[in-house]
């Protein structure tokens, strides 16, 4: 768990799920600099785990397409029923003039192409208010 000086404190914290490490970075920076903390994950099963070992339920996640549909859409349904109803973002490669758009009613875009400060605000966007 990727666990900053914030951690201990009330910062959100949110499960990113990616299996590219760059990107997954990509994201990380972005929440911190959206004022949460970053709980990285490479793969579904990751993900799960962490969730489980966090001492603080995530706020929100993201969740990248990378993965199969399967295990994305899957993924997506398991983490908003265990953080009741948190946010989760499907993380895309894709720049969409629909990024605020729900994909299937389960969760709202989140292009990986946006600029540094585009993307730090539609992360800051997921996280709801403490």
């Amino acid at each position: 768990m990727e666990d900053g000086p914030k951690a201990g404190g009330d910062a959100p914290h949110v499960v990113i799920v990616d299996p590219s490490p760059a990107r997954r970075r990509r994201i990380s920076t972005a929440v911190t600099n959206a004022g949460g903390v970053p709980i990285e994950a490479a793969t579904p099963l990751e993900a799960v785990v962490r969730v489980g070992a966090s001492r603080v339920p995530p706020a929100a996640a993201v969740v990248a397409e990378q993965a199969t549909q399967t295990d994305s859409a899957e993924l997506i349904g398991y983490l908003r029923d265990t953080l009741a109803g948190a946010p989760v973002a499907r993380l895309t490669d894709e720049a969409s003039d629909d990024a605020d758009a729900e994909v299937d009613g389960a969760a709202p875009v989140l292009p990986i192409e946006d600029a540094g400060s585009e993307l730090t605000a539609r992360v800051r966007s997921l996280i709801p208010e403490t």
